[in-house]
C-alpha cells in the first residue's frame, strides 16, 4: 500500500482549495492556506503511521512462515530436550508475533476510521491482512492440537493460542461491522432520486410549485430511488424534455431515437450529480 494514494487525491484538493482562495482574492487568504498546510502535514503523517504498521505486519507474517517451517513433529511424537525447546520457542515467538500484528491491524482500522476516509484500495488491504491473521492463527492451532496429540506439552501454549482465537475472532468481529459501515455510508453516498413527468404531473405532485422545483411537502413516492453508478439512461418517451434540477451540461445529452423519442444519457454521472442528488425532468 503506498502513500501516494491519499497523498496524491489530497494534493488535488489541496490545489483546488489554493485556487479558490485565489479567485477570492487575498482577505483571508493566508489563514486558509495555512490550515489546508497544517491538514496535509497531518495526513502524510497519518498515511506514513499506517504504511509503517503494514511493513511490520507484513514483515511479522514473513518471520511466521520462515519460523512455521523449521516446526517439524516427528510421527512417533518423541523429542529430545533440544528439539522441544525449539519447537517451544517458536511457537512462543509465533504467537507473540501474531498477537502484536492483531493490535497493529487494530491500530490500522482505527486510523482509517479516524481519517474518515473511504479509500477502497487501503480498507482492502487491511481485509487482506485480517484474513491472513486469521489464516495464521487457525494454522497455529492445527500445530498445537497435533502436539496434544502426541502428549507433547508446550508450556503455557494452550492460554496463548487461545487467547489469540479470542483476539482475533473479536478483530473479525470488529473488522465485519465496519465494512458494514462503510457499505453503508458508501450506498448513501450514492443514493440519488429522479422523476419524470408533465407540467402538470409534477404540479400535482406537489414538485412544481410556483414554477420551480419544491424542496418540502412533495409526493416523494413520484420519485425513484437508485444507485448512481448503475443508472446510464433514462428513457423519457417524449420529443421535448428539460431538466429542472441544475446538472452541468457537459455530463449529459438528451438523445433522440428513430422515433424521435428523447433518452436522457448520464455521460458523466459523478459530475453530472455533483450540483444536485435530486433530477427532475419536465416533459412536454
Amino acid at each position: 500500500m503506498k502513500r501516494t494514494i491519499l497523498v496524491t487525491a489530497f494534493a488535488f484538493l489541496m490545489a483546488a482549495c489554493f485556487s479558490m482562495t485565489s479567485c477570492k482574492g487575498n482577505k483571508g487568504g493566508k489563514s486558509e492556506l495555512d490550515s489546508i498546510a497544517e491538514a496535509n502535514k497531518s495526513l502524510e503523517t497519518q498515511v506514513e503511521e499506517m504504511d509503517e504498521l503494514i511493513s511490520s505486519v507484513l514483515a511479522n507474517f514473513q518471520e511466521i512462515s520462515a519460523m512455521e517451517g523449521v516446526i517439524n513433529v516427528p510421527a512417533n511424537g518423541e523429542m529430545n530436550t533440544g528439539q522441544k525447546e525449539r519447537v517451544e520457542s517458536s511457537m512462543q515467538m509465533i504467537t507473540e508475533k501474531l498477537k502484536a500484528n492483531k493490535e497493529d491491524i487494530d491500530r490500522l482500522n482505527a486510523k482509517l476510521q479516524a481519517l474518515g476516509s473511504k479509500n477502497a484500495v487501503m480498507t482492502k488491504t487491511i481485509k487482506a491482512l485480517q484474513s491472513e491473521l486469521e489464516s495464521k492463527t487457525k494454522e497455529i492451532r492445527r500445530l498445537t492440537e497435533e502436539l496434544q496429540r502426541k502428549n507433547i506439552a508446550i508450556k503455557d501454549l494452550d492460554d496463548m493460542v487461545n487467547d489469540l482465537n479470542q483476539n482475533v475472532e473479536a478483530l473479525a468481529t470488529t473488522t465485519e461491522k465496519q465494512s458494514e459501515t462503510i457499505a453503508s455510508q458508501d450506498a448513501s453516498l450514492n443514493t440519488v432520486r429522479y422523476c419524470v413527468g408533465t407540467k402538470n404531473d409534477l404540479k400535482e405532485m406537489g414538485i412544481l410549485v410556483n414554477g420551480k422545483v419544491a424542496t418540502e411537502n412533495y409526493t416523494s413516492d413520484y420519485f425513484r430511488q437508485v444507485d448512481l453508478r448503475k443508472l446510464a439512461r433514462i428513457p423519457l418517451y417524449c420529443k421535448k424534455a428539460e431538466l429542472l434540477t441544475n446538472h452541468p451540461s457537459s455530463s449529459y445529452r438528451l438523445s433522440p431515437g428513430d422515433d424521435k423519442q428523447l433518452t436522457l444519457e448520464i455521460i458523466d454521472p459523478q459530475n453530472f450529480w455533483s450540483l444536485s442528488k435530486v433530477l427532475v425532468v419536465r416533459t412536454y
